[in-house]
């Protein structure tokens, strides 16, 4: 294909127009400032969606199980780590595939460990192998 000279354009050249995202964004038109703190100008654009930051826990150790159920999901569950017996140091998915048993045992008063989040994840991880087995 030749080169046309610029600002010319072929007369049978086919329609080139760029996808355009389905998104609504909205631009930001407040005047600019001069100072330190301006904000990136990724910061400009704003979109509907929300943004998914990491939240903490809003648990620890020795928080009572039965709050700790109310607000931990499966996923976090999954990555509680073990803190002693012998799957120490391993996530509650791992114990989940290798020691099911364990997890049980995280529920019974012969565990000694007083971190009330192992017992949690423990109790969330069983709860989802019997809905998987049910449905």
């Amino acid at each position: 294909m030749d080169t046309l000279p610029a600002g010319k354009v072929e007369e049978n050249a086919p329609n080139m127009e760029l996808p355009v995202p389905s998104r609504e964004v909205t631009l930001d038109s407040s005047p600019k400032q001069d100072d330190a703190s301006e904000q990136p100008a990724a910061s400009v654009f704003q979109s509907d969606e929300p943004e998914e930051l990491p939240v903490a826990p809003s648990y620890t150790e020795s928080t009572p199980v039965e709050d700790i159920l109310k607000v931990m999901t499966f996923e976090e569950a999954q990555n509680v780590v073990v803190d002693s017996g012998l799957s120490k140091r391993k996530t509650m998915a791992t114990v989940a595939k290798e020691r099911p048993v364990s997890l049980k045992f995280y529920l019974t008063p012969g565990n000694k460990s007083t971190n009330n989040i192992v017992r949690a994840a423990a109790q969330i991880m069983l709860d989802g192998m019997a809905a998987q087995k049910a449905g």
